[in-house]
């Protein structure tokens, strides 16, 4: 009796030491990648800046250079580099197509935009409106000519599928997050009523094809208040496909999202029963 009380309490006290030693990395790992993002912010800045001064060029295409070009590979292979993240790509079939697409991705995390900037294609991106406030990063995305969705503003969304059909038909392709903002419950499946019109009203306007990206456990490494964590992501780009109206276009969304993440469900509930083993 005294000895299983005696291994219950070394339990309790490794189990505490673990979880301070989680917080500890959570907490220098997150003052760490913020202090990254910032110098990577301020870097694309800088360059904007100097570009403009020297060859008197401010095009939307050159800011659009400085983020995906200078800013999001500083922020990550600043995680990816010392090990702290693990990214894998699969089935690229956005650097097979020259033609513009719909990129419509599942949204877990901030993070998210970071690893679609790295995906080799010409694109522009929508954004939620309220980020413009943000310093540095939301005078980019204005300058950069992004297009800014206001959630909460229903007479807006007319007026954001022309500008967005406008510029895909100038050759760009699109960054659309179909759920309008990130999932407050990762892992769990989607629906009809989860998945916004816009992106599919768009592919029906102008006739370009959708291409779903699933990215699984963006929400470990960097959760909706922003603390940062080790962690292993997988970017996933699924075959495109052409919409024959917007009910079909949802539908396909989230079947195709749905199969993922019954997928993901099932590897993390496989790897808990092994690791109980």
């Amino acid at each position: 009796m005294e000895n299983s009380k005696f291994q219950n309490e070394q339990f309790f006290f490794a189990k505490t030491k673990t979880i301070k030693q989680m917080s500890i990395r959570k907490l220098l790992l997150t003052i760490y990648f913020w202090l990254i993002a910032s110098i990577a912010t301020l870097a694309a800045l800088l360059f904007t800046i100097i570009n403009f001064i020297l060859r008197q060029d401010y095009s939307h295409d050159t800011i659009t250079y400085a983020i995906e070009k200078i800013m999001a590979p500083m922020i990550y292979y600043s995680m990816v580099y010392p090990g702290f993240w693990k990214v894998h790509f699969v089935n690229l079939y956005v650097n097979k197509q020259n033609k513009p697409q719909i990129i419509a991705s599942n949204h877990n995390s901030m993070v998210d935009t970071l690893f679609i900037a790295l995906l080799n294609c010409q694109k522009t991106y929508s954004y939620n409106y309220k980020y413009r406030f943000v310093p540095i990063f939301g005078q980019l995305c204005m300058l950069a000519g992004y297009i800014g969705i206001q959630t909460s503003n229903p007479e807006q969304k007319s007026k954001v599928v022309d500008q967005i059909s406008k510029k895909m038909k100038e050759g760009y392709s699109m960054m659309i997050y179909p759920e309008g903002s990130r999932n407050k419950n990762p892992g769990s499946l989607l629906s009809r009523e989860n998945v916004k019109t816009g992106a599919f009203r768009v592919a029906l306007e102008t006739n370009y094809p959708i291409t779903p990206v699933y990215i699984d456990k963006s929400h470990v490494i960097m959760n909706r208040h922003g603390i940062i964590d080790v962690g292993t992501v997988i970017i996933y780009i699924l075959e495109s496909y052409h919409v024959e109206n917007v009910r079909h276009g949802q539908e396909k969304f989230v079947e195709q999202m749905n199969l993922m993440i019954r997928k993901s469900n099932d590897f993390d509930e496989n790897i808990e029963k092994y690791m109980k083993i």
